[in-house]
């Protein structure tokens, strides 16, 4: 399913400077810089030593981008998973992830402020796994890797800036990530 999407999304996103070809005057997203920060929990489902990890950090991002037109951008940024910690019984297991991304972003407007949209790209991530005995670390892991990263969102148009509601995933190769997250995104219009 998610090949699927992200073969959709690409499509759209490849698509969109020709249907954009027609007008779209007036609009500010058409060549437009983007910069914005977000705050989201990150939910983290992987297995440690036989044991399952599904535990929630809270993640932070800053990013920027270009928005080429009301249908297609480009954004890449910094993300911060945050610290997911699974408790057990005199320890604790906890993890710490990291990563930067490039992605491609296909809106579809609903009106002329409010949109869906869709983002497909790639996300150069860093993780530790911590394990704690007594409050010792007993065990570290360090792990590293790329992997595609896929996103679904609500953008909202308030005051000049865009408002979104957003959910990404990523399967790394030894967890799975998901992120349901809201951001800030200033709009800066070049070229005008």
């Amino acid at each position: 399913m998610l090949k699927s999407m992200g073969i959709v999304l690409i499509g759209a996103a490849l698509a969109s400077p020709v249907i954009a070809a027609g007008n779209d005057e007036g609009f500010l997203g058409s060549n437009t810089l983007r910069l914005g920060v977000g705050i989201a929990q990150n939910y983290v489902e992987t297995t440690y030593n036989a044991l399952p990890f599904d535990e929630h950090g809270t993640a932070l991002e800053v990013f920027a981008g270009y928005e080429f037109n009301r249908w297609f951008a480009l954004e890449g940024g910094y993300l911060n998973g945050g610290d997911a910690t699974e408790d057990f019984f005199d320890g604790a297991i906890r993890l710490e992830s990291s990563g930067v991304y490039a992605t491609a972003l296909g809106s579809l407007p609903i009106t002329d402020a409010l949109s869906v949209y869709g983002r497909a790209g790639v996300i150069k991530w860093d993780a530790e796994v911590r394990e704690t005995v007594d409050q010792q670390v007993s065990f570290k892991l360090k792990r590293d890797g790329k992997d595609p990263i896929f996103g679904v969102g609500l953008a909202a148009t308030v005051e000049g800036a865009l408002v979104r509601l957003e959910y990404r995933y990523a399967d790394f190769d030894f967890a799975e990530s998901r992120i349901i997250g809201l951001s800030i995104v200033w709009q800066l219009p070049l070229g005008r």
